[in-house]
């Protein structure tokens, strides 16, 4: 606990045939300060962490959780037995004895056990100061619990209100990628379509020209052959004016003959 102690509240025992009221505390250190009174004489005392008499088989902090469970009279632990030794005229010693039942087949019972020595306060408690003094302590602790409660509320709130602003980014974030994804959707559309305007265009042109050259190779073969009848004809005109010039060249010397 951050604040160095965590009570365990304000129990009442009857020990030895009176009442007692006891106020425990766990220290941050681990180790337990304690106060006792019966309403006339106060005592208090402190067990270290080393001092714990814990089980080789318990951790010190569980067997401190379970000693502080049963010094509040907490749930579970009405078999827990305190007992008060006097060991002089200002002090004396709590022991507190507790019986666990192991989990297993063997249901092994194991025996806790702490001895912690008090000290008497020097006034008598006749006014009910000490318990006034433990219940202001307890007070205390109360409003310190409520703030903490309070600013744990807050912190969470605050935190929450961080995770709605993260939901909405994330949200935001998500929406602007799924824009991202439909727009790049869009553009390699457009850019394919590009594309096959440009490969239709390019296969029109092809066409044109191999149809291009197909007329162009007909005209050209009608052209040969135009040309070919033409030297087929001039030929033709060119024996038959040969044929005439030699017909009239034998006609005048057949003349000269006969004169």
């Amino acid at each position: 606990d951050r604040f160095g102690l965590r009570s365990m509240g304000i129990a009442q025992h009857f020990i030895d045939g009176e009442h007692f009221f006891i106020s425990a505390r766990l220290c941050a250190d681990g180790g337990i300060k304690l106060i006792v009174s019966d309403g006339n004489v106060a005592w208090q005392g402190f067990v270290a962490a080393h001092d714990l008499q814990a089980p080789k088989s318990m951790a010190r902090d569980t067997f401190a959780e379970r000693l502080l469970s049963g010094l509040s009279r907490a749930e579970g632990t009405n078999t827990d037995t305190l007992s008060v030794k006097t060991t002089s005229a200002a002090s004396c010693e709590l022991v507190w004895k507790a019986t666990l039942a192991e989990q297993g087949e063997l249901r092994i019972r194991k025996q806790l056990r702490q001895t912690i020595s008090l000290q008497r306060e020097s006034r008598s408690d006749a006014d009910g100061s000490f318990l006034l003094n433990m219940l202001q302590e307890l007070v205390n602790e109360v409003v310190q619990l409520h703030r903490n409660c309070v600013d744990q509320e807050a912190a969470s709130r605050a935190l929450q209100m961080e995770d709605e602003k993260m939901k909405a980014v994330q949200k935001e974030i998500s929406q602007a990628e799924q824009r991202g994804v439909v727009e790049l959707e869009r553009r390699m559309i457009d850019e394919l379509n590009r594309h096959k305007r440009c490969i239709s265009l390019v296969d029109s042109a092809l066409q044109r020209y191999e149809d291009g050259d197909a007329a162009l190779s007909e005209r050209s073969e009608d052209d040969d052959s135009e040309r070919e009848e033409e030297r087929d004809v001039g030929r033709d005109e060119n024996r038959g004016v040969s044929g005439r010039r030699t017909s009239e060249g034998s006609a005048i010397e057949a003349a000269g003959g006969k004169r």
